[in-house]
């Protein structure tokens, strides 16, 4: 069996995404979002995630008095999210956050979910698309995104490994983390039509100092940085941060 690398992430495994995070409650983590608008005081009339992957989150979030647009980097994991039909009107875009395709100022929110952050390897790229989402925030918007821990991947991911594979196909995944370059990996084998495809994920894993140190050098400022779905204060030892940034 001919094995392919492939160079584009969540391409190949986008078919079996859904089963992959079916241990996921997307309907309590919309319903968190929404409560931390309520929470901040945000209307969020128009609200922009920029990482919705095949569309699970966006179908829980409320929609009365909203506009909302739904993009990944991945057309794959896009097409996934039309074929559900996601609430038939919802607009979607194939954009990498690093050059969104938007005019200034039309967002009163913007989500950046399900540790897409830590996607973000070089610290540049982390610049580029907090000044990109700047750019797309109306004055006094909100921007939300969470990252995981060194302590959850520590604790959960240092050899993790999972097998879904019938009649020749599926996926397998290999998990570790690398403690000295801070950073996750993760090996996705999918199985299709009698050919072996390869991609490997890799995921810079910062402290809470560190992703501090780059908020600050923008003119977002931290609103709350809270820890475990929670309205509590994050620490170290959380597993899963959001941090809700405003726009001054």
């Amino acid at each position: 069996m001919k094995t392919y690398r492939s160079a584009q992430l969540y391409n190949r495994i986008a078919v079996y995404y859904d089963h992959m995070m079916d241990h996921v409650d997307y309907a309590m983590w919309a319903k968190y979002i929404n409560s931390l608008f309520a929470y901040y005081g945000i209307k969020a009339r128009r609200v922009i995630e920029l990482s919705c992957g095949t569309g699970n989150f966006m179908r829980h979030f409320p929609v009365k008095k909203r506009i909302l647009i739904a993009g990944d980097r991945s057309l794959a994991m896009l097409r996934r999210a039309r074929d559900k039909n996601l609430r038939k009107k919802l607009p979607l875009f194939c954009a990498d956050a690093r050059q969104l395709p938007f005019a200034p100022h039309i967002a009163d929110a913007a989500l950046f979910l399900y540790d897409s952050m830590n996607y973000l390897l070089d610290d540049r790229d982390v610049l580029e698309t907090l000044a990109q989402v700047l750019r797309i925030l109306k004055p006094g918007g909100i921007f939300i995104f969470d990252v995981v821990t060194p302590y959850i991947c520590r604790k959960e991911f240092m050899n993790y490994h999972e097998t879904h594979v019938q009649n020749g196909a599926g996926y397998e995944r290999h998990g570790w983390f690398n403690d000295e370059e801070q950073t996750q990996y993760n090996e996705f084998v999918v199985y299709q039509k009698g050919k072996t495809y390869v991609e490997l994920h890799r995921q810079k894993i910062r402290s809470l100092t560190e992703w501090d140190h780059l908020i600050e050098q923008t003119p977002l400022r931290i609103l709350g940085r809270l820890g475990d779905f929670s309205f509590r204060a994050a620490h170290p030892r959380s597993e899963r941060v959001h941090y809700i940034c405003g726009n001054k």
